[in-house]
């Protein structure tokens, strides 16, 4: 086993969690806009992606959000079009009682730490 402590913790396992293959499990209370966008964009390409998070007011986590959640809404035109959902399931817990942060993905790696899915925490 290796332990990573500090402020490039994130370094050692954020890239490899975006290059996975077969699913992604996040548990954190904040996500940065541009990691929803990631996050989306895995489940799209059928990773297994599963999250989840705070409902916490912060813009930033807003903006990341509305990203998830608009991923999962069909567009209006969904019915003719053939659109199917993203592989991804969003779960949004009240911010006042949510803390953990935990990353899981393709069997490689499991991550338990203080560090939020944003870009100060990585």
């Amino acid at each position: 086993m290796r332990s990573y402590a500090g402020r490039s913790a994130g370094a050692h396992f954020l890239d490899e969690m975006f290059l996975s293959k077969d699913y992604v499990y996040v548990t954190s209370r904040w996500i940065s806009p541009e990691y929803a966008e990631k996050l989306v964009e895995l489940a799209r390409n059928g990773v297994a992606v599963r999250i989840i998070t705070s409902d916490d007011r912060e813009k930033n986590h807003q903006k990341a959000l509305e990203t998830l959640r608009k991923a999962l809404k069909p567009p209006a035109l969904a019915r003719l079009k053939g659109w199917r959902p993203p592989n991804m399931e969003l779960g949004i817990i009240r911010e006042q009682y949510f803390h953990v942060k935990l990353y899981v993905f393709d069997d490689k790696m499991a991550v338990v730490g203080s560090a939020n899915l944003t870009r100060n925490g990585m």
